[in-house]
């Protein structure tokens, strides 16, 4: 049964760290295997973007609502429960006055242990340019103390209503997904942007490489662990991307989003 589930859905096993995070910091030279922005490496920020409503290159409520919802791998994990487990993933848009911005509380959960999430985050969506190219960067946060008090609050909202910026950590930026517009398939594609998203598993060393696939009826993520020197990949994706779909789309939240909604 498949353990690791994506970075965006869920969780990076209980080993993960960053260089940085562990003192060693070294900068490993880009992947050759795939073009990416590269992280600390300048980026020119949101305010520099014109953004316009409803363009998916500079509108980060059109992302948001192509993600609210409540995800599930069910089709999948019941047609080959050999390969898959049944995931529950839901992205519960947050109010937008939380950080000025588009963010998401998202819980990730096995379908048998819903009130025991493996992942739960508060992921805020970053307007961004790499050298001119429009993206989001998926800035995440993680609950300072006692998350269990938030469990299950993606699909009982009211459990938000108390939650502030203060009681919020950030998470290593080494390990946060980027995600653009992919006109020639009508689709957004995310990605980790380094090799410094450092986890250990059966004793080696490796590298998260992330992936996901944001479409306007499912989403798609896949998840790859790779040597650090020589880009092969060590554990994950075998049997392909997790496929999720919508049970429950949740348009509702974003009541008092002043843009695009």
């Amino acid at each position: 049964m498949a353990a690791f589930q994506s970075s965006i859905m869920g969780s990076f096993g209980s080993s993960w760290s960053s260089r940085r995070a562990l003192g060693s910091f070294v900068r490993f030279p880009r992947p050759v295997h795939v073009a990416r922005p590269l992280h600390g490496t300048k980026r020119e920020g949101s305010s520099t973007l014109h953004m316009v409503v409803g363009d998916p290159f500079t509108d980060p409520v059109r992302l948001a609502r192509w993600l609210a919802a409540d995800w599930s791998n069910k089709d999948q994990a019941w047609e080959n429960p050999a390969f898959w487990a049944h995931i529950r993933t839901c992205f519960r848009p947050l109010p937008w006055k939380l950080f000025d911005g588009v963010a998401f509380f998202m819980e990730s959960a096995y379908e048998y242990q819903m009130n025991r999430p493996y992942r739960a985050v508060v992921i805020r969506v970053v307007p961004t340019t790499f050298e001119g190219r429009p993206l989001y960067e998926f800035v995440t946060y993680k609950v300072k103390d006692d998350e269990s008090r938030y469990y299950l609050a993606s699909h009982q909202p009211e459990k938000l209503a108390g939650l502030t910026v203060d009681q919020l950590e950030k998470l290593p930026e080494c390990c946060n997904v980027f995600v653009e517009w992919d006109p020639t398939k009508n689709r957004y594609e995310g990605f980790t942007s380094t090799k410094e998203c450092y986890l250990v598993r059966k004793g080696k060393n490796s590298y998260l490489d992330a992936r996901c696939w944001v479409y306007e009826d499912h989403l798609e993520t896949w998840d790859v662990g790779r040597d650090p020197e020589t880009d092969e990949k060590l554990w994950g994706g075998g049997a392909g991307p997790f496929y999720y779909l919508p049970s429950k789309r949740l348009s509702e939240s974003f009541a008092d989003y002043p843009i695009g909604a």
